[in-house]
Parts: C-alpha cells; sequence; structure tokens
C-alpha cells in the first residue's frame, strides 16, 4: 500500500483489539442511531452490542484517525475545491457580463438599424 501512496497517507488501525471471549458489552451501540437495519445476519456470540470488542484505546486510535483525515485531508480538499468554483464562477461572470453587454449594445444596433428601415419602407410608401 505505502508503494502505491504517499508514507504519510497510510495509516495502520488497530480495531476489535478485545478478545471474543471477553466483548464490552457495558459500552453502548455507538452505530445504533446510524442503522435502520441489520446488514448481515449476527454472528455466533452476538451480544447485542455492536463494536463490543473495541477496546477503549480502540476508540482513541479511531478519534485521532477521523481527526487527522478531517483535519489534513478533507477540510484542504473542500477549500480548494471552494476556491476553484470560486474561480470559476467570478470567471464566467466577467466574462458573461461583458460578452452580455456586447450582445446586447449589438442587439440594440440592429434593432435600431431595422427600425430605421422600415421608417425608411414606410415613408416610401
Amino acid at each position: 500500500m505505502r508503494a502505491t501512496f504517499p508514507a504519510g497517507d497510510c495509516y495502520m488501525l488497530q480495531l476489535n483489539s478485545l478478545p471474543p471471549a471477553s466483548p464490552n458489552i457495558t459500552q453502548p451501540d455507538r452505530w445504533a442511531p446510524y442503522i435502520q437495519r441489520p446488514f448481515f445476519s449476527k454472528p455466533r456470540g452476538w451480544t447485542g452490542v455492536r463494536g463490543c470488542l473495541l477496546a477503549p484505546a480502540d476508540l482513541n486510535t479511531l478519534q485521532r484517525f477521523c481527526l487527522k483525515l478531517v483535519n489534513d485531508s478533507l477540510v484542504p480538499h473542500l477549500e480548494r475545491r471552494v476556491f476553484s468554483l470560486h474561480s470559476t464562477i467570478s470567471q464566467n461572470r466577467r466574462v458573461r457580463g461583458c460578452h452580455t453587454h456586447t450582445h446586447t449594445h449589438a442587439r440594440a444596433r440592429t434593432h435600431t438599424h431595422t427600425a430605421r428601415h422600415m421608417v425608411g419602407v414606410c415613408l416610401r410608401d
């Protein structure tokens, strides 16, 4: 994986550190509010608590990983996208503003020319 991605972007997260024989069933089910229905059948030895094999150190590791992911990757990416979008919109407004003005001015000249032509035709008849 480190051959494909930069070394600073690869992480190994150790999860489910508790042995299956001694799950932590006293902790709350952290995923219950987000899961509408079970995606998989219940595994053997199901205690009814998702994440029951997560040790406190696992939860700290997950929290640090999520903070690092958001602060070092997600926020800078979104900032670049917003800057790019802002630049594109600003450029389009400048181009469209000049183009619209020129187009409107040309249209006004055409209408004036057509009106003069029509007046000339009417005067001749």
